[in-house]
């Protein structure tokens, strides 16, 4: 009787040292969250001006893309009046024939891309390549890259159905249409937009029909109403799908896996159910100990300008983990989007990438979707506040 009650006393007391251990976890990971949300509000704010958002500590411009990417949290963080400067400062440069700037650069965006650290980088990543776009920096006009077109119509329904404001596109009409139809001229004969979308730095992506474009393109004519488009669309995106890969490559006669584009596929429900677990297991195993890879297999250098599991070449870029979180989401698989949220906060800084190799914050510190993507990665996972107020200052 006397062992049965040691052994009793024993028990209670490892369930009480567990219960303190899970109590101690639980306060370690809730301080991890707290500092990371603020060091994320914190890089917003710094990126915000009274012209819309800089993408980041090292980019001085107004780009559309980024903002596009971080619309949603911005709005929810009490950003939406800067969100609309922003869309307004890209529509200030519009051209007679529609097209918008990709990035609208600023004196001191080009004072901060003067600086000898990002020009000696850009090199080491791209070579000789890293001076490709200096004869357009100040046009801002990055052509065949019309994911930035498309995402600009998109985030301008976003603001509006997230603020109830239609003024927008009232103020707007005639520039909007003309974006639209500048849009329709893009397309081939298959109805296709050509374009490396975001690997932007990835030459072998230049002029090729890309996945993402067409996804983008498709979210457009569903944002507009235009529903015959939109069926057009949808029925392309099926001729990206290899079946004997088991995933829908990355641009049409490709044969690599695109992370966010999958994953937007799933967000959307463009993925057959069939198809499903396949694009899942893939998600999987892009999977790194430091995040997901953003692309799969790499590319040789000598086919996309970029060196291994450096830049966009394999790498792990935040706003695409808030995409895959997304998914994941979608189909309930809450226990994946919480471990996306952990390695989001065990990774230093609010970073433009990491390595995969060694979980090393690389590219421009303070970049605006990074942040956007841990605030809204948190927003699912508890539901609660996005972001730090607008008056926060740090």
């Amino acid at each position: 009787m006397k062992a049965r009650r040691l052994w009793l006393l024993a028990l209670a007391l490892l369930l009480l040292w567990l219960g303190g251990f899970g109590w101690f976890l639980r306060a370690v990971q809730e301080d991890a969250a707290a500092a990371k949300a603020k060091e994320a509000g914190a890089a917003i704010a710094r990126c915000a001006t009274n012209r819309g958002f800089y993408a980041g500590k090292d980019y001085g411009q107004y780009w559309t893309r980024d903002v596009g990417y971080s619309a949603e949290v911005l709005i929810n963080s009490g950003y939406a009046d800067t969100v609309a400067a922003h869309l307004e400062e890209l529509l200030k440069r519009q051209r007679p024939s529609g097209q918008i700037p990709t990035e609208v650069n600023t004196w001191e965006g080009i004072v901060r891309g003067m600086d000898p650290k990002l020009l000696i980088r850009g090199f080491e990543y791209r070579g000789l390549h890293a001076f490709d776009d200096m004869g357009e920096f100040l046009a801002n006009f990055h052509n065949g890259e019309a994911d930035s077109l498309l995402i600009f119509l998109v985030t301008v329904k976003t603001y509006e159905s997230m603020t109830g404001r239609d003024t927008f596109s009232v103020k707007h009409k005639d520039q909007i249409a003309r974006l639209i139809k500048y849009v329709e001229t893009l397309k081939d004969a298959n109805g296709m937009v050509p374009g490396s979308a975001w690997f932007d730095a990835m030459m072998n992506y230049h002029g090729k029909f890309t996945l993402h474009n067409q996804i983008w393109l498709y979210k457009m004519y569903k944002a507009y109403g235009l529903q015959a488009q939109m069926q057009r669309t949808q029925g392309l995106l099926e001729s990206f799908w290899d079946a004997k890969l088991g995933y829908y490559v990355d641009y049409k006669g490709g044969d690599h896996f695109d992370t966010l584009s999958s994953a937007m596929l799933l967000t959307e429900g463009l993925v057959p159910p069939d198809r499903v677990k396949s694009i899942m297991d893939m998600l999987a195993r892009m999977r790194t100990r430091y995040g997901y890879l953003d692309l799969y297999p790499t590319y040789p250098p000598e086919v996309c300008s970029e060196r291994l599991y450096e830049y966009q070449n394999s790498t792990i870029w935040p706003f695409i983990e808030l995409r895959i979180a997304q998914a994941y989401a979608k189909y309930g698989m809450t226990n994946e989007v919480r471990q996306i949220k952990a390695l989001m906060e065990s990774r230093q800084g609010v970073n433009e990438w990491y390595s995969p190799l060694n979980g090393k914050p690389n590219g421009s510190a303070d970049q605006l979707w990074t942040a956007s993507a841990y605030l809204g990665v948190s927003k699912l996972v508890d539901g609660g506040a996005v972001g730090l107020p607008r008056s926060f200052v740090p």
